[in-house]
């Protein structure tokens, strides 16, 4: 258990460059969401393409939480902390459990990304 064993998890952690991507013009992410319908097509259009090692979804419309904080999603209101919950809900879910989402809001509707 010396540093042979600190060395091999090191090498089996290494991150590795993306080599799948799916990309999805959502047209409202929140909106989509909450449709049952559409909510399940996504969950198992991704378990079909083997979880792809990125996500790209365009046309979020999510709010950002300021100018200068387009990486932070609007929370200032009941509304916006519900429509966050709801979001943070469906990354728990399996597939998107195993994603970490970053962001890129507008202060516009019609655009971001997530």
């Amino acid at each position: 258990a010396g540093a042979g064993t600190g060395a091999s998890i090191a090498q089996t952690q290494q991150k590795r460059d993306p080599l799948s991507f799916v990309t999805w013009n959502a047209n409202s992410l929140l909106g989509r969401l909450r449709k049952s319908h559409d909510k399940d097509a996504l969950f198992e259009y991704l378990r079909r393409k083997d979880l792809p090692d990125v996500i790209c979804v365009q046309e979020t419309w999510l709010p950002a939480a300021g100018p200068n904080r387009r990486g932070t999603l609007k929370d200032d209101t009941k509304v916006a902390r519900d429509d966050r919950a709801l979001l943070d809900l469906c990354f728990r879910q399996k597939p998107l459990s195993a994603y970490t989402p970053y962001y890129a809001c507008a202060d516009i509707k019609r655009a971001g990304t997530a």
